[in-house]
């Protein structure tokens, strides 16, 4: 089962979908008064950390007169997951509280639990977030990293991230946590104090960032294997400032960004820009207005909102589509006169492109091949901070609770009678989530407090 790159799987999470199935065996007395009862579950007791245990309390409410005595049995497990047997004795509202044991079993185990007595069995089918938590190298200035957003990736099995500038000769740390085994390596590569630094993505074997400096602009790549580090100075030394942001890997393994050159304050040229790193090759590809944040497609095309600025107000015009084969672009009018599409983009693996317009507190899904949007509401007034998340045909939205200051993950999902929402539960000391990444394989992490959270595909 993968954790977020199967829709099945979230769903059967987070909350605890429960199928009740009555069932009688051979030996086993017939029920025939009509008493049974009904199963649910505590949603905070789905979640815990990988070798401890997790409490999972489990509600069995009477009907038609139900009582005696239950039984609740983990049926079937993975390997490494256990549970006692849980006996209550049901005289009304009973709460079972089972103790699972996950040894070394982290993602989104699916767990079985049948609560049985007098003849009438029921059973809860649930999936608790299972997370790895590993501790950051603090002489890699890492105890609190409150990475920015894009500084941090997933590819094949690791997390990595980059906090920045940390030591008087300007080097940085490039940290890797391994989701399944938690193991940490530390490449230090060269970045100036004054540096700074966005992005990160991976491609022909090196972490690439982007690094502005004033007028000075380079994409950087580092092996973490061997630590060989390639510079790729971006514009012309011309007194212009010039800065790169955006960067996105292509399917083909070229790396896509956003650039822009500005003289007096006024951006005056903004481009989409593409590096070969196989030939070395860079090609910018100029568009009249603002292309951010760049997000690139299952089928390699690049997406990203087109903006505008009278001067007072930024808008959201249209989405455009970049064809980084063709060198065509392709707008798409979102529809709404005063729309401001507040987050990146995220793209399923069947092409719809999810966006999130702020003033409108509407969740835009643009189907490309009939060029047309599904709208839903979404109160984003009590909300901020979005970013958004595709694996697979599963999307997933971070965002800041505006109420309780506290950062939270939901899983969207479009459905014909509206816009469903499951929480995505986290965990950690603080309120805010640091450097969150999903994996195309459907892996989650974030930093929180000095720690990785680790929930890798299962």
């Amino acid at each position: 089962m993968r954790f977020l790159g199967q829709l099945s799987a979230l769903t059967l999470m987070s909350a605890l979908l429960l199928t009740a199935c009555g069932s009688t065996g051979p030996g086993t007395p017939t029920d025939t008064t009509g008493a049974t009862f009904t199963l649910a579950v505590e949603p905070d007791s789905l979640v815990g950390l990988v070798g401890e245990r997790t409490t999972v309390q489990i509600v069995v409410t009477p009907q038609n007169g139900f009582t005696g005595e239950v039984t609740a049995t983990l049926v079937n497990p993975p390997a490494g997951v256990t549970a006692a047997p849980v006996h209550g004795n049901v005289q009304g509202a009973t709460t079972l509280t089972m103790q699972l044991q996950t040894g070394g079993v982290s993602g989104v185990p699916k767990l079985n639990v049948v609560v049985s007595g007098k003849g009438v069995s029921k059973t809860s089918h649930l999936a608790p977030y299972l997370y790895r938590s590993v501790a950051m190298p603090t002489d890699a200035g890492c105890d609190s990293c409150q990475l920015i957003n894009g500084a941090t990736t997933i590819h094949d099995g690791t997390y990595w991230m980059t906090p920045g500038p940390t030591t008087p000769t300007g080097t940085s740390p490039l940290i890797g946590v391994n989701l399944a085994t938690g193991a940490v390596q530390t490449t230090q590569y060269p970045l100036g104090v004054s540096d700074d630094h966005s992005g990160l993505t991976f491609t022909q074997n090196k972490l690439w960032m982007v690094v502005n400096n004033g007028f000075h602009t380079r994409l950087l790549g580092v092996n973490p294997k061997d630590g060989s580090v390639t510079s790729v100075p971006i514009g012309d030394d011309d007194g212009v400032i010039h800065t790169l942001d955006s960067l996105v890997a292509l399917p083909d393994q070229r790396l896509a960004f956003h650039y822009s050159r500005t003289d007096d304050y006024v951006v005056y040229t903004t481009s989409i820009g593409i590096y070969s790193p196989a030939d070395g090759s860079i090609n910018l590809y100029p568009w009249e207005g603002t292309l951010w944040p760049l997000t690139v497609a299952p089928d390699g095309q690049i997406w990203a909102p087109n903006y505008t600025d009278d001067g007072t107000r930024t808008t959201t015009v249209s989405l455009v589509r970049f064809n980084p084969t063709t060198h065509v672009f392709t707008s798409f009018d979102v529809g709404s006169f005063d729309s401001h599409l507040s987050s990146n983009l995220a793209i399923t693996k069947n092409g719809d492109v999810w966006s999130v317009d702020e003033r409108a507190s509407t969740i835009h899904v643009l189907h490309p091949a009939s060029k047309t949007f599904d709208h839903f509401n979404f109160d984003t007034f009590s909300r901020g901070n979005f970013q958004l998340f595709a694996a697979g045909d599963a999307v997933f939205l971070r965002y800041l609770d505006l109420d309780s200051f506290s950062e939270q993950i939901v899983q969207l999902s479009a459905q014909p009678s509206g816009l469903k929402v499951a929480a995505v539960p986290t965990l950690g000391p603080n309120k805010y989530l640091s450097g969150v990444a999903v994996g195309a394989d459907g892996s989650l992490a974030y930093e929180n407090g000095g720690k990785a959270y680790l929930l890798p595909s299962f």
